[in-house]
């Protein structure tokens, strides 16, 4: 018995440190989007910023749905990604796993 609750107590320890999305596609909230309000259409960039201990993969979600780009962020960098806004605040509005 004892040796089955300390391999269940590291199963979720291991769990809580590793898992950087949930099963149902939300991102940890150390993953942060900066994605500028447009207010004119024209090209703009938007900066996901990952400061996890861990690599995560995330896709911007648009008004019209996700992204079809699957960045991969590791920890302590940023990626951007170009998009062109239809103005009117026509940018990503969240993230998404992937």
């Amino acid at each position: 018995m004892a040796v089955g609750a300390v391999a269940l107590f590291g199963a979720a320890q291991g769990a809580a440190q590793a898992a950087p999305a949930a099963a149902d596609g939300t991102v940890p909230s150390c993953v942060v989007l900066d994605a500028p309000y447009s207010m004119f259409g024209g090209m703009v960039k938007a900066t996901v910023t990952n400061n996890c201990g861990q690599t995560v993969r995330v896709k911007l979600v648009y008004p019209n749905g996700p992204g079809s780009t699957c960045h991969a962020v590791e920890p302590q960098k940023s990626v951007v990604e170009e998009y062109w806004s239809l103005g009117f605040g026509w940018g990503p509005k969240s993230l998404v796993a992937c």
